[in-house]
C-alpha cells in the first residue's frame, strides 16, 4: 500500500474530534446513577487511582492522569 493511500485510510478512519477530555467523555456516557456514585466517591476523598480501577472494572476507559487534569481544570474541556 502506498503512503498516500495509507494516510488517506487512516485519516478517514479517525474518530471525530471531541471538545471534551477523555474523562468528561466517560462521564457523558454514564447513567445518572453511576454519576451520583462517582460524585460520592470524590466527596469521600477517594484517590484517582482507586476510582480508575473501579471505572475500568465496570468497562469505562480512563486514566488517573486524565482524571487529575480534568479535576484541576487543565484538560481540553471548554472553560466557562
Amino acid at each position: 500500500m502506498s503512503l498516500e493511500k495509507k494516510l488517506e485510510e487512516l485519516a478517514n478512519s479517525q474518530k471525530p474530534y471531541s471538545k471534551f477530555c477523555a474523562y468528561q467523555m466517560v462521564l457523558n456516557s454514564m447513567p445518572d446513577k453511576d454519576k451520583k456514585v462517582l460524585d460520592e466517591a470524590w466527596s469521600k476523598g477517594l484517590s484517582a487511582n482507586i476510582i480508575v480501577k473501579a471505572l475500568r472494572a465496570e468497562g469505562y476507559k480512563t486514566t488517573p492522569e486524565a482524571i487529575r487534569l480534568h479535576r484541576k481544570g487543565v484538560c481540553k474541556c471548554p472553560k466557562n
